[in-house]
């Protein structure tokens, strides 16, 4: 899965999908980022210097790729419940490792 981003600072920023290997301009202040595609604004956000973390919008990706945003421990463990219940508490342990 392909998820387009950029960084600076070491922080990544999410850009829509159909913009994948298109060349962007940034602008970067010290309270925001803007991302502009011939001369569209296709991304903005608030700057974040948090090393080594995304920030990304779910609407940037595919259609076909938003289900993994739903991915989370209670999903997981729900969906064991539904096998077995010792399965869901070998999930809910698992879990907690994490």
């Amino acid at each position: 899965m392909d998820i387009s981003a950029f960084n600076e600072d070491a922080h990544y920023y999410s850009v829509p999908y159909q913009h994948i290997d298109k060349r962007v301009k940034i602008l970067y202040t010290s309270t925001s980022v803007e991302v502009f595609c011939a001369y569209e604004k296709i991304a903005e956000y608030v700057r974040s210097y948090t090393r080594f973390k995304y920030t990304f919008n779910q609407m940037h990706l595919a259609s076909n790729q938003r289900s993994f945003t739903e991915w989370n421990p209670d999903r997981f463990i729900q969906e064991a419940s539904q096998i077995h219940q010792d399965v869901a508490i070998y999930i809910t342990k698992m879990t907690l490792r994490i």
